[in-house]
Formats: C-alpha cells, structure tokens, sequence
C-alpha cells in the first residue's frame, strides 16, 4: 500500500503484545521502514503502582526483524527530555535519519472524579500523554528540520479527547490538548504540508484519533496520508 523502503520510523509504547503501538510498528515494518520500538521498562519510581503492562520490546523487535528490516528495542521515560533527547541521539547513530515518529505511549495514572483527583497523579497523567508528546515532537522535529528533507509526526489521541469520561479527567485533557498542540507545531516551524486527522476503526468501545503532521517543508512523499494504522 505504501513505499516506505529505506525509511526510519521510531514508535513510542510499541511493545505491549496486544497494544496499537506493536501493530503500527510492525505495519510499518511491512511496508518497508526501519522501525525503533520505544517503551518505558520499568513503573515510573514515584508511581510504582503505575502498572506498564507487558513490555515485551525484544520480541517485537525480533518480530519487525523476521520481516526483513532493522530494528532498534529502547527503553525511554517519554516524561524525561533528557531520555527522549537520549533516544532520538542513539536513532540516529544507529541509522543516520529518522523519518517517522509515532507519538502512541500513554497512560492514567490514579484515575478518580475531579474532586477525588490527587495533584500528583494530575500531573503525572498530563507528563504521560501530553508533556511526552511534547518532549519526543520537539526533538525529532528538530532533526527533521535540520535534515531538510521532510518527515512524518502522527499523535495517537482518543475520542475522550472531544467526548470526556468522569473518571479520566486528565487523561481527556491531556488527550484534547494533542488537537492543539499538533497544528501549532506545524505553524510554528513554519513548514506544514500535510496536516489531518484520521480515526483509526472502532474496537471494544475505543477509538483513538491519529493527527498527522508533516515536518520540513513540503514534502515530496506521502505514504501515511491514508492514516495510521493498527487498532487498540
């Protein structure tokens, strides 16, 4: 469906067996790319309780592997600009460039009534989904830009970003604020050529939102105009 030989694709929370991450990784193996799979290793050590799932990045990568393409496992902490500025510096001294970025890692942490709502885990949910978005879009962009041949930048949102939920305030928040945040990117860097919103097909009750945004001036390829792919 599309050509993306020789491209490099990092995506963030892309380990979880079952998870729309692992599914856009290896789609995106099979249509031609590189693919980083990017994942917090372990809780975070102010929220031990933070359950990660199962964080299998070996096995995905091996999986993008028997695909026939390059992969790169790492661990990152999307909430750390340090660690994300880490990982984008350790892409590209493995491949050189780097593409696609898939902003898919994102989590509740302590979820309770606004009322009930603990600052800290306010907070903490906000870093996850909306400060990690940041963090990991800046960098790359960066690269993009300064590389001067373009690339591609797709948020992963939700339908509570526009519909709510009283249990995930923050996570409704964090997730509306993508819709802000994505074409103010593109404005601000003065270089936006493809800009969109696409909603990936409905399965048990979510549907999450894909925003694309293209970096680097107008782009000469366009091989995920159609919308991310993968399901939750």
């Amino acid at each position: 469906m599309y050509n993306l030989e020789g491209r490099v694709a990092l995506v963030t929370g892309a380990s979880r067996p079952r998870g729309i991450g692992r599914a856009i990784a290896l789609r995106l193996a099979r249509e031609g790319a590189n693919v980083v799979v990017a994942d917090l290793p372990a809780p975070f050590a102010d929220f031990p309780d933070y359950g990660v799932g199962s964080v299998e990045q070996a096995a995905v990568a091996e999986e993008i592997r028997r695909l026939g393409r390059q992969a790169l496992a790492l661990p990152v902490d999307v909430t750390d600009s340090e660690l994300v500025q880490q990982m984008v510096e350790r892409v590209l001294e493995t491949f050189g460039r780097l593409d696609i970025l898939v902003n898919n890692a994102g989590g509740v942490v302590g979820p309770a009534p606004v009322v009930e709502k603990e600052e800290a885990a306010w907070r903490k949910t906000l870093d996850i989904n909306a400060t990690g978005t940041f963090l990991c879009s800046r960098a790359v962009a960066a690269h993009m830009i300064q590389r001067g041949e373009g690339g591609k930048i797709i948020n992963i949102s939700s339908a509570a970003a526009k519909a709510g939920a009283p249990w995930l305030s923050a996570y409704c928040a964090a997730k509306a604020g993508h819709h802000r945040l994505h074409p103010g990117a593109g404005l601000r860097a003065g270089s936006l050529s493809d800009q969109r919103e696409r909603r990936v097909p409905r399965r048990r009750g979510h549907r999450p939102a894909a925003l694309g945004l293209a970096v680097g001036g107008p782009s000469a390829w366009h091989p995920l105009r159609r919308g991310a792919p993968g399901s939750r």
